[in-house]
């Protein structure tokens, strides 16, 4: 199950708290499920995978991404021209979230066209962004949108479902509805289309509001009366509500995957008497704005519509380099948001915040006044690999050497130059260092297994510097804690910053040392799925601690 801590938005604009739980269920191999949130940009995304063999997790994962980066980097799409047919009078905020969901299907849809091993993938998506005091949704399919207001539970959005549609006709009753045998027939998806219906729902904001984002695993397992009893209890915080009605809907059924998140207002600005929420359906894009769809497509994406993530952690294949600093380049550096889906997250773990605090601010500082942010070079197997940097917060693509990816460059020291459309050089540097990936400095570099040990790869680094070596007495232990009998813990790593220290069996009775610092503290499953994750944890030297997950 994933854990997602619990965090609080500036006190100046509407503030919440947002966490959110997944689950693979009893039955099925793979989690075809995918969320998304960013308490910043207050909004959250849940998409629930269809296909055979992974397809649904491919479409799952890319749609939720596509509408991320519309989100996260709105500044890079021309949203007026993406909803350009749309007549009603929208806010800015609905039009994004539209633009969005348009753009991922027709990613999607490019993408089986061109695959046809892929033929019949697709996803739903709800998602729902806060905007002065609105809440803004998004839905396709059969995820769902709950609120629940002064106890009582409503649902904010409406299954396309075949099932669905004949209750809303009155051709079968609610009883025949039990036992209908084709209740998980989609009437609407992403993917399966070239152009797409969106329902649209704004509704006002209150304090003390809870809203549940849900795949139909959850709500097909619970009914609303169990939902809104779960919902109402006092589970001790967001996250553990989260887990547990997650747990509810495997222990009750548990034939699909599971995924909730849920968003807590802690205060709302009042909204006006004459507030009133609006829902309609915005009928499918018009050919022409298919056309502006795919050219941003190539524009923003390249070419080939990939999932954006790397395959292996190891595919980088020689180095990343800071280059330059330079004023108006196009690598921003951002604090990441959550994220989480039913693969791991390894390009975050290579390309995070503080891998960069560590190698590159150690060496050339931080970046002065009015400057943008670092421009770095990067070397890679193939083309998934470069596609994959363009679903990290704050990353531009500028260019791409072709020669240089079929013939991968070795470790060593090489000239790098940027020119002009003269071929006059405009800037140049020399003795830029290829580092092989194995040698790539560590984050807090000294994990240790037990009371004296410390890891080989440890000991090759220390005896390459030991003029970093601390002293043995100022480290300190850490001891993990929490219920890990679960069948998903087997085979469990314990990660460290993303590195990895280890099996999670290995040091549960014994715990593991650290150096003095700040560290991330995350348990992943065998096939590098997020299980725990406590961010923040303070290591003071000689002092032991208990970690509870």
């Amino acid at each position: 199950m994933e854990s997602i801590a619990d965090r609080t938005t500036s006190p100046a604009q509407l503030r919440m708290r947002m966490a959110a739980a997944t689950d693979t269920g009893k039955v099925r191999q793979h989690n075809e499920d995918f969320f998304f949130y960013s308490e910043k940009h207050q909004f959250f995304v849940i998409c629930d995978g269809m296909g055979g063999h992974n397809a649904g997790q491919f479409a799952s994962r890319l749609a939720g991404e596509t509408l991320k980066e519309m989100v996260l980097q709105e500044k890079f799409f021309d949203i007026h021209k993406m909803t350009e047919d749309i007549t009603d009078d929208l806010p800015p905020a609905a039009l994004q979230l539209l633009a969005g969901v348009r753009l991922a299907n027709r990613r999607l849809f490019n993408h089986a066209r061109s695959h046809p091993e892929l033929k019949g993938m697709g996803t739903t998506l709800v998602a729902g962004m806060f905007r002065h005091g609105w809440l803004h949704i998004v839905h396709t399919g059969d995820s769902r949108l709950y609120r629940l207001r002064q106890s009582k539970l409503q649902l904010l959005t409406r299954d396309h479902t075949w099932l669905n549609e004949l209750l809303e006709d009155q051709e079968i009753s609610e009883t025949e509805a039990e036992s209908f045998r084709q209740k998980n027939v989609l009437t609407r998806a992403l993917g399966i289309a070239p152009a797409v219906k969106i329902d649209l729902r704004i509704e006002p904001v209150e304090t003390g509001d809870l809203y549940l984002l849900c795949t139909d695993g959850l709500h097909n397992a619970l009914a609303d009366e169990l939902i809104q009893s779960v919902l109402s209890a006092d589970h001790g915080s967001l996250q553990k509500a989260a887990e547990k009605i997650v747990l509810n809907a495997r222990l009750l059924d548990g034939s699909d995957n599971i995924t909730a998140g849920l968003i807590a207002i802690d205060s709302a600005p009042k909204p006006a008497k004459n507030a009133r929420s609006l829902q309609l359906t915005v009928p499918e894009e018009t050919p022409k704005i298919d056309h502006f769809l795919d050219r941003t497509i190539k524009s923003q994406f390249g070419s080939r519509n990939g999932a954006g993530r790397f395959r292996k952690p190891a595919l980088i294949a020689a180095a990343l380099i800071a280059v330059a600093v330079l004023a108006g380049s196009f690598f921003l550096r951002q604090k990441p948001s959550r994220a989480s889906s039913s693969t791991a997250q390894d390009t975050v773990s290579l390309l995070s915040d503080e891998w960069f605090d560590d190698l590159m601010m150690s060496e050339m500082g931080a970046p002065k006044a009015g400057q943008a942010g670092w421009l770095v070079l990067i070397q890679a197997v193939d083309s998934t690999d470069i596609e994959a940097l363009r679903y990290l917060n704050g990353i531009r693509i500028l260019d791409i050497v072709k020669n240089v990816r079929r013939q991968p460059l070795v470790a060593g020291s090489y000239t790098w130059a940027l020119a002009d459309s003269t071929r006059k050089v405009v800037y140049q540097r020399d003795a830029i260092k290829l580092i092989p990936r194995e040698k790539w400095p560590q984050p807090d570099d000294p994990l240790l297994t037990d009371a004296g040990a410390e890891t080989s790869s440890v000991q090759e680094r220390r005896s390459s510097n030991q003029s970093k070596a601390q002293p043995a007495g100022r480290r300190g232990k850490v001891y993990l804690v929490g219920d890990f009998e679960d069948s998903r813990f087997r085979q469990a790593k314990i990660f460290i910053n993303e590195w990895p220290l280890g099996l999670l069996d290995a040091y549960r009775e014994r715990g593991f040392y650290l150096w003095p610092g700040q560290y991330s503290i995350a348990i992943r499953d065998q096939d590098g799925n997020l299980l725990r994750l406590k961010r923040n944890v303070r290591i003071i030297g000689g002092k032991t601690i208990a970690i509870e997950f």
